[in-house]
């Protein structure tokens, strides 16, 4: 299923506040209905919730949100405790202007494709260089 930004504060996400659990993670597009992210990070959760008790009934969702919406999806998603974030074209350089703390990966690309929420907001990272260079390296 697509959610938009606006169905956060709404089902499923109408509870959940600053310290809820279990964790909950997003992708962001535009387009984002083609994304196979929510059944592959699914199927991961699952898994790590046989070992790990903090992940029972994690999930993982798509949302579709504009490039112009992005602050206000970012924020909406802090606020109700998503543990972490994947973006997808065009949010990856708008979110690297968006952001106060990002790693040097992200950096030095100016794009962020993966935002982990911390104390003081979400943290940059860039890990397509990484899964890029990983890929070559197999051929």
């Amino acid at each position: 299923m697509i959610y938009r930004i606006e169905d956060v504060d709404v089902g499923r996400f109408a509870g959940r506040t600053a310290d809820s659990k279990p964790p909950f993670f997003a992708v962001l597009g535009k387009p984002i209905g083609h994304s196979l992210s929510p059944v592959m990070q699914n199927a991961a959760l699952s898994e790590i919730a046989k070992s790990d008790p903090s992940y029972i009934g994690a999930e993982y969702f798509a949302f579709e949100v504009a490039p112009e919406n992005l602050k206000e999806a970012l924020d909406a998603l802090y606020g109700k405790n998503f543990a972490g974030v994947n973006l997808t074209i065009p949010h990856k350089e708008i979110a690297a202007k968006l952001l106060s703390d990002m790693d040097d990966s992200a950096r030095l690309a100016r794009a962020c494709n993966t935002l982990l929420r911390t104390s003081k907001g979400w943290k940059g990272f860039n890990t397509d260089g990484f899964g890029l260079e990983e890929a070559v390296r197999s051929v």
